[in-house]
């Protein structure tokens, strides 16, 4: 589960949202309630997790459906 004020990497939030392009991901992370800011550039990018709006969508998307 992500954690507000944590730093990721692309690569780490890659695998834990399956998307393997920067659109695609900060997509989805958009999708799922997830502000977030992000600095870098390809994969040395780092993306900072400021608020989580809908903590419970996240977690049933990231843990119930993962079967």
């Amino acid at each position: 589960m992500l954690e507000i004020g944590c730093v990721y990497s692309k690569p780490d939030l890659s695998a834990l949202f399956g998307s393997r392009d920067k659109e695609g991901l900060e997509r989805k992370m958009t999708r799922y309630g997830i502000v977030f800011s992000s600095t870098g550039w390809a994969e040395k990018r780092l993306y900072t997790i400021h608020k989580i709006t809908n903590p419970f969508k996240l977690f049933a998307i990231m843990e119930l459906l993962r079967v």
